[in-house]
């Protein structure tokens, strides 16, 4: 079975082989809330916000920062230990670094 997990969602773990798995996916609706609850929380926060975590995840933020649709997410690259820097130009959030080489 192939899974494209921007289109059919996440699940929690890896339960790939259960077959409670389909009822554990996270929609992509789901990840792109749970994407814009920490963008806002993000933007609220003086100062600057360092995230980590999954890369699928960080793609749906990627995407969404940009106001694009949480499956978009899969059209961002991102690498293994690979670094991002999302900001603002002129108001406008903009992907400044994407996947650039972790140090």
């Amino acid at each position: 079975m192939f899974l494209n997990e921007f289109a059919d969602g996440l699940a929690p773990h890896d339960m790939s082989g259960s077959a409670e798995f389909a009822s554990l996916l996270e929609s992509a609706a789901d990840l792109g809330a749970r994407a814009d609850r920490l963008i806002a929380e993000a933007r609220a926060t003086e100062g600057d916000v360092i995230i980590f975590g999954h890369g699928h995840m960080l793609r749906v933020i990627g995407a969404r920062w940009v106001d694009l649709p949480p499956e978009d997410g899969g059209l961002l690259g991102l690498g293994t230990g690979s670094l991002c820097t999302l900001g603002y130009e002129h108001d406008l959030p903009i992907l400044v670094h994407w996947n650039e080489p972790g140090g």
